[in-house]
């Protein structure tokens, strides 16, 4: 790996820079013009007005062309940051030589381009991207079925099915004219509970939308229905839950059973 500094700003490099590398391939490719020469035309100081290949690596040869010893340049690429020549093909279609630039750096004073000179294969091609990995889809959310064996609750115990998730990411249910839910905020102070409310055909629908009451009868329950306070939202937990069971009894707790 080496690195090129500019003509106009040699008087900055380091001892390890190169304004000018020469490469002679003329041995391995049998052509006596295959002397290849690379610097980097960094555009400031004197070359600032450099109108073509502005601070790339450009790599020319020179043939002789008369009997005096005159030489002529001739061009053959300019190379920026992650660009490659090649020379010559040798066995398995491989290219003899390759300059590559891995990099170009104005920032700094100097500016400097680092190039590496491979020799026998090109360069190993970068790896192709992943593709991409489809996330694994939901898995299904089951029916909840609850069970209990007082008949204060009976008319809420069945099969719920599921009917999606609320804004808190909770599964809710239904059974008959019965939501299931998951309220993660019932009264405005934090007050999670799971909920069995009376109203999805009647007075209180059910909001999926809202980020607490959402069946808009805050922490209440009528007609027989029940909660249990938890703050466990992924499913409803069994054990003991609050019923109302009428204005004589009022407010029981009672065990249900989740399968």
């Amino acid at each position: 790996m080496v690195t090129l500094v500019g003509v106009a700003e040699y008087d900055s490099a380091s001892g390890d820079d190169k304004v000018l590398i020469q490469f002679d391939a003329s041995a391995d490719t049998g052509d006596a013009a295959d002397v290849f020469y690379l610097a980097f035309n960094r555009a400031t100081g004197i070359n600032a007005g450099t109108q073509e290949n502005a601070d790339k690596v450009a790599i020319v040869t020179q043939q002789l062309t008369t009997p005096t010893g005159a030489t002529k340049s001739f061009f053959k690429a300019a190379l920026g940051a992650g660009d490659s020549y090649e020379i010559g093909t040798g066995t398995g279609g491989n290219a003899q030589h390759t300059f590559t630039v891995v990099s170009i750096d104005t920032d700094t004073v100097p500016a400097r381009a680092t190039v590496t000179i491979l020799s026998g294969a090109r360069p190993p091609a970068s790896p192709p991207d992943a593709p991409a990995v489809p996330p694994p889809p939901a898995a299904p959310v089951l029916p909840v079925v609850l069970s209990g064996d007082d008949t204060c609750q009976a008319a809420s115990m069945g099969l719920y099915t599921f009917e999606g998730y609320t804004a808190s990411g909770a599964p809710y249910f239904s059974f008959g004219d019965r939501w299931l839910f998951y309220d993660p905020d019932c009264n405005g102070s934090g007050s999670s509970r799971w909920k069995i409310s009376f109203g999805r055909q009647g007075t209180w629908d059910l909001d999926t939308t809202a980020t607490g009451n959402l069946d808009g009868i805050g922490c209440s329950v009528y007609h027989f229905c029940g909660y249990k306070s938890s703050s466990e939202q992924s499913y409803p937990p069994g054990g003991s839950w609050r019923f109302y069971c009428g204005s004589t009894d009022g407010f029981r707790s009672l065990d249900v059973t989740v399968g």
